[in-house]
């Protein structure tokens, strides 16, 4: 399993990680964390940097992670050749555990049910993206314990899509049956499930062509082309996701960590209407916050409204929640 993160140099790198907060990232359905957190990212060259896991370590106050799901990025397949949201959901738990044995000094049991105090330390955060938001939204509903908050950024969730169960006759390991069978059955159209990713495609989201910003005005932006390159890169290939029925079991209500909501306000894969949906639904008892980027589409964390992210991410980390 590939995780990512960033360290300064020098002899108090290990005390400095203590005194951060804990964040992992989740990545989206198409692409892996380094195209999408780490872009042009650890260069002398600071003001073209996209990356969001630089941004959030030089806040001096959090240690960003991130990681690939199997088939993505650094991340070899399974077996099954496929992904699954629950198998994603699994490999996060075991991350999470991981990244607080490194903060705690302590050992963490594993996804057994046991607790471990780990000396005080927090447990991470947890930061799911677009689609990657869907699985940190399951992780939270399942295995609360593991995390200490939880970031629901650009989520695609929405209550009146179902995701069908594959039929028995449809099996995964005939690549034959991939084709010509339930095209239109979701938003994951069975077709494009075995083919190779494309530049148009990963310029998808970045939309917002209303920018004030003088520099920014051309469109697409410069920093899509820069994602377009480094994502064909990274993921040549399309991941198959599979079983993508799983994803149902997303309800708001289940959800009982302090959680922010965040989204560009002109984002079309999270629009207003169901990101209300999803916080005002959220499970009563703890704290929630919804931001909204003014100015700022699908990919806020590459946009020119990428600090105002991180100064939210920031502000909500790092306050006490009931």
């Amino acid at each position: 399993m590939a995780v990512y993160t960033i360290n300064k140099d020098d002899k108090n790198t290990e005390q400095q990680k203590r005194q951060r907060t804990p964040v992992l990232l989740l990545h989206g359905r198409t692409w892996s964390s380094v195209p999408v957190y780490h872009l042009v990212g650890g260069g002398p060259q600071q003001q073209q940097s996209r990356s969001l896991i630089e941004a959030l370590y030089n806040t001096n106050q959090i240690q960003p992670y991130a990681m690939d799901f199997r088939g993505f990025g650094g991340t070899p397949k399974d077996d099954s050749g496929f992904v699954e949201p629950l198998r994603c959901v699994k490999d996060v738990v075991s991350v999470m555990n991981w990244i607080h044995e490194l903060h705690s000094g302590e050992r963490v049991e594993g996804d057994d049910g046991s607790e471990v105090n780990g000396g005080g330390v927090a447990r991470p955060a947890l930061l799911g993206w677009s689609h990657g938001a869907l699985i940190a939204q399951i992780v939270a509903q399942r295995h609360q314990d593991v995390m200490s908050k939880l970031i629901l950024y650009g989520s695609i969730y929405n209550p009146n899509i179902k995701y069908a169960i594959p039929p028995p006759t449809h099996c995964p390991d005939d690549n034959s049956t991939h084709r010509g069978l339930f095209d239109d059955l979701d938003d994951f159209p069975l077709h494009e499930m075995a083919s190779r990713n494309e530049y148009d495609g990963a310029m998808e989201d970045f939309t917002n062509v209303s920018i004030n910003n003088e520099e920014a005005r051309t469109f697409p932006p410069i920093s899509a082309r820069w994602f377009a390159e480094a994502a064909l890169i990274c993921d040549p290939i399309k991941v198959q996701w599979w079983n993508l029925h799983q994803l149902n079991e997303c309800h708001p209500s289940l959800v009982r960590v302090p959680t922010m909501v965040i989204a560009g306000d002109q984002d079309p894969y999270a629009p207003m209407l169901t990101q209300a949906e999803l916080f005002t639904n959220l499970g009563r008892g703890v704290d929630r916050i919804w931001s909204i980027i003014a100015n700022a589409d699908h990919a806020v964390h590459l946009s020119e409204e990428r600090f105002r992210l991180v100064e939210n991410v920031r502000h909500f980390l790092e306050e006490r929640s009931s």
